[in-house]
């Protein structure tokens, strides 16, 4: 499930920033912080909860590279998952 909705949220988080939609920048960026604290993918949560702080404070320059670096550690998270579930 988290794989699943986090690729949709991702999209949805790379469509903001490309759109400078900051309230969606804000509430996606945020939404995943939670979700990957809550399966313990702590370095994913802390870049997620990097670019949500950036984001409240006004400081989009570096939206682009948070975006590029979340989908990075996003895309080892669910290999991982992906990993962890065939070994069963």
């Amino acid at each position: 499930m988290f794989v699943i909705d986090s690729a949709a949220r991702l999209d949805t988080l790379s469509e903001a920033t490309n759109a400078s939609d900051v309230a969606t920048m804000e509430k996606i960026s945020h939404v995943l912080c939670g979700s990957a604290a809550s399966i313990g993918a702590s370095a994913l949560a802390r870049y997620c909860s990097a670019m949500e702080s950036d984001i409240r404070r006004g400081q989009l320059h570096q939206s682009d590279a948070h975006l590029y670096t979340i989908r990075n550690e996003y895309e080892r998270v669910a290999a991982k998952l992906e990993d962890m579930q065939q070994a069963g």
